[in-house]
């Protein structure tokens, strides 16, 4: 799907473009350099600046670094980066009852979207960064998994999704991850999947992870075991795998 990042201040943002933009505000900047909201799946991107909206001059392209997603450019006047973008393939939901006896427990840093950086980026709105083979779509195995009396995975002390430790390296790029619990459940006579998954941040030279899947409705958010705030969020995704 097609993205539109804004390079600039939001008081220069207001004065040429008054009526307002299609866009995103560029969240990640320095002097030359600029790092993309969402993954970009091409190779260059499109550079949109004032003279090309005033008087037609050629639209520059520029080549994209696949691994940091960004692009080296000088950032101190208003200009757009074009470009395409993976769509969501989850959306936020409530905990439902799972349909299936086994859960598996996936994680990855990647930037590699055949290796689970776009369903990090779906879940947690963060995109990988991560060149690290070794932690592309890493499985981890459930020892214990509560289900209360309506089959929904438990959130009570004791009795949530217990699994093995997770086997991510120290990334070698970015600091993010995702660890996400994959189970089906059953809608209007239809299977989907569902992700209990929690973000992950590496600090303290590890992942601040306790090996715990938390149950939620929607979004919350926890503290690590070192100390950060990350994000707990329950999805499904957005078309059924099958038909129950």
């Amino acid at each position: 799907m097609p993205s539109i990042d804004v390079v600039t201040t939001p008081a220069s943002l207001a004065q040429s473009f008054p009526h307002g933009i299609a866009g995103l505000l560029a969240s990640n900047t320095t002097a030359d350099s600029v790092r993309f909201n969402q993954k970009c799946l091409s190779a260059t991107a499109s550079i949109i600046n004032e003279a090309t909206l005033s008087s037609g001059a050629p639209i520059t392209q520029l080549t994209v670094d696949d691994i940091s997603n960004q692009i080296s450019t000088s950032t101190n006047t208003l200009f757009l980066c074009c470009y395409e973008s993976p769509a969501a393939m989850t959306k936020m939901a409530d905990n439902f009852a799972i349909e299936s006896h086994r859960v598996h427990v996936v994680s990855s840093t990647t930037h590699d979207v055949h290796y689970g950086n776009r369903l990090m980026t779906s879940l947690t709105n963060q995109v990988g960064l991560d060149p690290n083979r070794s932690n592309y779509a890493v499985y981890s195995m459930v020892h214990t998994m509560g289900i209360d009396a309506n089959w929904k995975t438990s959130n009570i002390q004791g009795r949530q999704i217990d699994h093995s430790p997770i086997k991510l390296a120290p990334p070698a790029n970015g600091d993010f991850g995702f660890k996400s619990a994959v189970s089906f459940i059953k809608k209007n006579e239809l299977f989907y999947l569902q992700f209990n998954a929690i973000s992950l941040k590496y600090s303290s030279n590890n992942w601040g992870d306790n090996s715990l899947i938390y149950t939620v409705n929607g979004e919350a958010k926890i503290t690590d075991t070192n100390g950060n705030e990350v994000d707990v969020v329950c999805h499904h995704s957005l078309f059924p795998i099958g038909v129950g």
